[in-house]
């Protein structure tokens, strides 16, 4: 009898142990989102789930200065990128988001945490058009048409990297002249079969 109980508690150990294993608590970091060169001021801190970053979504709309709007029908959010119109439909403990009206499938879904709606920041900036890096201290993000490199004379590392413009298209001002050297030959007679 003993030897029963003792094979059951040991059988719901091991059972309510993995369940509590798997489900991971967030934990809040300190890193910083870089934008554009600036550090981006957000209202409340980073978290990483399995580590995975995660931003919250008010803070991060915000300061990149990108419209966020709640739809009338249902629990989403609208993110809407300005300068290119873009749109994001997202909605909490959802791994379907829509760009542009195109369904989309993230890896991640976005969270509540203590109040307040986290996305997961590498989705979030692939969704939206935006590059990003990861490096242990920083996260940086830019724009996909921008070139990232390294400062002259410091090694590319995380802080050493910055912005630069893409290359504009040069166009041609006038049709290109062909200048003759040598007259041509005469007309070329076809060969005849002998």
């Amino acid at each position: 009898m003993s030897r029963y109980l003792l094979i059951i508690i040991v059988g719901l150990t091991i059972f309510l142990g993995g369940i509590l294993e798997a489900r991971t608590i967030p934990q809040s970091i300190e890193s910083k989102v870089i934008y554009n060169g600036s550090e981006l001021a957000l209202s409340h801190t980073l978290i990483a789930v399995d580590t995975v970053v995660y931003a919250p979504l008010n803070a991060l709309v915000d300061a990149l200065r990108y419209q966020i709007k709640p739809l009338e029908v249902s629990s989403r959010l609208q993110v809407t990128v300005p300068a290119s119109g873009k749109q994001l439909v997202l909605q909490s403990y959802s791994r379907t988001v829509f760009v542009d009206n195109a369904e989309q499938r993230w890896e991640r879904n976005p969270i509540v945490y203590r109040g307040v709606l986290f996305v997961p920041l590498k989705e979030f900036c692939k969704a939206i058009g935006l590059g990003s890096k990861e490096d242990a201290d920083q996260f940086t993000i830019y724009d996909q048409d921008a070139v990232v490199i390294a400062k002259p004379g410091k090694p590319a590392t995380g802080s050493a990297l910055t912005k630069v413009a893409p290359k504009k298209q040069l166009k041609p001002t006038a049709a290109p002249t062909i200048e003759m050297v040598a007259p041509l030959p005469a007309v070329v007679q076809p060969l005849q079969a002998v």
